[in-house]
């Protein structure tokens, strides 16, 4: 579990090889992302653009847009 510098986004990792990321101010779910293999940490970088994962089947980098771009399509 990981929060975003700005505070704005949560990501979570669960046992169903997902990432989820939280707006921290709605409680709501910005986006799921599904990876291969089980997660085992995932950190933001230090301007909050960026968000990585590593788990048994390698590292995965995201941009941060994605969480933006979901939810405002709610």
């Amino acid at each position: 579990m990981a929060i975003a510098p700005d505070g704005t986004w949560l990501v979570t990792r669960g046992d169903d090889k997902a990432l989820r990321i939280w707006n921290l101010a709605t409680g709501d779910i910005g986006a799921v992302m599904r990876v291969d293999g089980n997660l085992q940490d995932c950190k933001w970088s230090p301007d909050g653009q960026w968000l990585a994962a590593v788990g048994q089947a390698g590292l995965y980098l995201f941009t941060s847009e994605f969480a933006r771009l979901n939810s405002s399509r709610r």
